[in-house]
């Protein structure tokens, strides 16, 4: 009988879903950072994104908002989460595994902009 090296974690399956997401600290460090990145990987409760970033830590706490999107109306969803793996990946940028421990809550974008004073030619 043979047994998985590897004992997999993991609650819900992984999807290939290549989606903005935006990762800070949500701890004082003695580098800030606030990223917006694509993610390699995700699903309900997580997810996997690659960075030129050396300043993420295994256990580090982050505030990360997922998907994330600046145009007018987006519903962002922002989670605190906790790096739960760290990888060197062989082109050099670093792959950070990130699970959300819990939703913060939802924002809207609402940038208005700014309208000429004339109204007249609105129909």
């Amino acid at each position: 009988m043979t047994t998985s090296s590897k004992l997999e974690q993991r609650h819900w399956p992984r999807v290939r879903l290549s989606c903005l997401v935006r990762a800070r600290p949500s701890q004082p460090t003695v580098e800030e950072f606030d990223e917006v990145l694509d993610t390699v990987n995700s699903c309900r409760s997580g997810c996997y994104f690659a960075t030129d970033s050396a300043c993420y830590k295994k256990h580090m706490r982050l505030f990360v908002t997922f998907p994330y999107s600046v145009v007018l109306g987006a519903i962002n969803r922002d989670y605190i989460g906790e790096v739960v793996r760290v990888d060197d990946l062989p082109d050099g940028r670093v792959g950070v595994a990130v699970n959300f421990l819990t939703t913060i809550g939802l924002t809207i974008q609402n940038h208005f902009s700014t309208l000429g004073s004339d109204t007249s030619t609105w129909s």
